[in-house]
This record gives structure tokens, sequence and C-alpha cells, in this order.
């Protein structure tokens, strides 16, 4: 009988003429069993043959994630679901994570992503979540990205789902998001109050004016400020220009208040905080370098 085997295809595709001389593991898992092979790619194209007497349940190639380069990978989504349920390391989940993510279509890429939301890992986790369309999620996919804005360990991850729970703007997250503008993280508590104001703005205003009066730092402040500016007047301006004077140039955040410290000036009549505005965008203009004016102007 002729022997069962598994090929394994490596085509270098690097631009340059130059074909590096690569060390690579790879694990080829028959019936549940792992069967680990070195090997070297010294050419263009490199053919590779192991043993397989069924089909495998997966192919690994580079099982140890240690080699630099981009991998574009052709195998069967089935195999991504036993790497992803099988791994070895956290670059082994994420790989099939990012496999389902491009195919959501497909029933087994969604349990991937379902299961992805309670991975271990915090950047897995992140990565499941936002690979949906909150607009199309499932009443258990919320649930899951509900319960991730409420228990995650990880304070990015919570500021994440609550702004995908946030932009479904769902009245019964309402007492929720108030909860959360009370969180001790600032990206947590900024993100609730920005998901606050979809629902009820005179609340939102409310809890800004009374946060102005407070230490508030990144996305908080942002929030904060941006309320404070859309519904204030400007007898809010000494508290905003003030704010956005203390950023420093190289922040997002100073970057992204510029816009809501403009709309506070059309608001403000007295001259001499008027031209203080102009200034302080000018000199933030200005501090920008060169290269850099053809994304900002």
């Amino acid at each position: 009988a002729a022997k069962k085997q598994v090929m394994v295809k490596i085509q270098q595709t690097q631009v340059q003429e130059k074909v590096f001389t690569l060390p690579i593991g790879i694990d080829v898992y028959v019936q549940g069993k792992r069967n680990h092979y070195d090997v070297w790619s010294k050419n263009k194209v490199d053919s590779f043959y192991f043993d397989a007497a069924v089909a495998p349940d997966n192919v690994n190639v580079d099982n140890d994630k240690v080699l630099l380069w981009s991998k574009d990978e052709s195998k069967p989504l089935e195999q991504y679901a036993y790497q992803f349920n099988h791994a070895r390391n956290f670059l082994d989940r994420y790989e099939a994570v990012s496999e389902a993510r491009e195919n959501q279509n497909n029933v087994l890429a969604q349990k991937i992503l379902q299961a992805a939301l309670q991975d271990s890992f915090y950047v897995i986790r992140s990565a499941a979540m936002n690979s949906y369309n909150p607009k199309t999620l499932d009443s258990a996919t919320e649930l899951a990205i509900y319960t991730i804005a409420t228990k995650d360990k990880s304070n990015s991850n919570r500021e994440e789902a609550i702004d995908i729970i946030g932009s479904l703007a769902k009245e019964k997250y309402k007492n929720q998001f108030i909860q959360w503008t009370k969180d001790s993280s600032y990206s947590v508590s900024g993100a609730a109050l920005e998901a606050l104001e979809k629902l009820d703005s005179t609340m939102a205003k409310e809890i800004a004016f009374k946060e102005s009066k407070n230490i508030t730092k990144k996305r908080l402040n942002t929030a904060v400020t941006n309320i404070i500016t859309k519904y204030g007047d400007e007898n809010v301006f000494d508290f905003v220009a003030s704010k956005y004077e203390a950023l420093n140039i190289q922040s997002s955040e100073k970057f992204y208040m510029t816009t809501s410290f403009a709309q506070l000036l059309v608001k403000t009549s007295d001259p001499i905080k008027f031209k203080k505005g102009i200034d302080l965008i000018v000199g933030f203009r200005e501090a920008i370098p060169q290269g850099y004016r053809t994304q900002t102007d």
C-alpha cells in the first residue's frame, strides 16, 4: 500500500533575489498526537513530506513562533479550530482567531470567536471582541461582551466592551453606564460617560460638570471636556483652555480635543478669551513637525 503522507510547501516570497536559510519547526497533529519535525528551508520553494495515516488534525508551521516573517498560510478552517483548542502558545490561538475573523459566516469560525471571548489572555479576548460588527450582534455575543465590560481584569478590554455596548444605545444599560462613570479607571469611566451621553445627555452633562471639579486624566478628561464644550458656553472657557494647554503636544488626546475646543471658540464672545484660544490652537499646530502637517492640516 502507498505510504500516506502530508505535504508542507514553503515558498519564500520576498521581493529581493536573496533566499534565506530558515530553520523551521513543524508540528503535525495526527489522531490527537503531536509529531514534531525540524526542517531547513533553503530555496524559493521547498516541499516537505511527513507521515500521516489519516488527514492531520493540524499542521503548525513555525510551531514555536520564533521566525521573523509574515506568514500567509493556507489550510482548512478545521485545522485552525484544532489549533485554537490545542494551542501550545498565545500566538497559535491568535492565528486561529485572526483566521476566524476573516470567515465569520462559517459556523466553525463563529465557535472559535465565541470561545476566544473567554480566553485566558486579554489580547485574545480583545481580538475576538473587535471582530464583530456591533449592529449585527446576536444576544449571546452581546451578553459575552457585556460580561467583559463588567468583569474583565483588563481595563482596556472593559473600555472596548463599553464602547461596543454603548454603540447599541440601549436604555437597559443606562444605569450601568452611570455606575461605570465612577470607576477608578479613567479609561473605563470615560468610555461609560460617552456611552451615557448617547442615552441621556442631561445626565451625562451633569456628571461631566461635576467631574470637571476633580482631577481627570486620559479618556475621562477627554469625555468631560468634550461634553462641557458641547453643552456649555464661554463660562467654561477657562477650564477647557487650561486642560488643552496642559496636554502634551505629542498626545492624541490633545489632537482630538482641538475640534471641540475650536467649537467652543465659536460660542466665545470675549475677545481676550477668543484670542487666547486661537493662540493655543495655532501654537499646537506650529509645534507639529513639518513632515506630519499633511496629516493634520
